[in-house]
């Protein structure tokens, strides 16, 4: 199922029920800017809903929008490397061109996740599930949080510097 899948977006042709052979495919995205531990729980969560965890990174185009990033042939590379991700699928311009490919059973959304207009236009309730995952710890475990206080430490650290090298008086 997972080749059927990978050729069935690399041609632009959708995955069919037979070719899923009675196995559950999910659907997840996200950014990914950071592997955090928020991250590694949604996706663990996600892979309890299906037999097949296909996840879609973001275009770098919408990753640029929240600030610094690896690109998203690198992104891909660190989802690839969890244990509960079957397939990993860069995201497109058009978010339904790959919902429609993949034809999900599940689509598993992250606490602070919707489904995107553009796919809750094709969207079909009898075809596709939507579940919402629960949050862990977003307090400590989401990545605007993790990058302000890396931004914040850097900014502390560049201060402690400036301090140490100006002369005194």
């Amino acid at each position: 199922v997972i080749a059927k899948i990978k050729e069935c977006v690399k041609k632009n042709i959708s995955l069919k029920k037979e070719d899923k052979e009675g196995l559950i495919v999910g659907l997840a995205g996200g950014v990914f800017r950071i592997i955090h531990p928020g991250h590694i729980y949604f996706l663990q969560k996600a892979k309890d809903y299906c037999d097949v965890l296909v996840v879609v990174v973001a275009r770098d185009e919408l990753a640029e929008k929240k600030g610094l990033f690896p690109p998203q042939h690198e992104r891909a590379k660190m989802l690839m490397a969890l244990e509960c991700v079957d397939v990993v699928v860069e995201g497109k311009k058009e978010e339904n061109h790959l919902f429609n490919i993949i034809n999900p059973d599940v689509v598993i959304l992250g606490y602070d996740q919707n489904l995107p207009k553009s796919v809750l236009n094709i969207f079909n309730p009898n075809r596709t599930k939507i579940v919402q995952c629960p949050a862990y710890h977003p307090q400590f475990f989401k990545t605007s949080c993790i990058m302000k206080k890396i931004e914040d430490d850097r900014m502390d650290c560049a201060i402690k510097h400036i301090e140490v090298i100006l002369p005194e008086g």
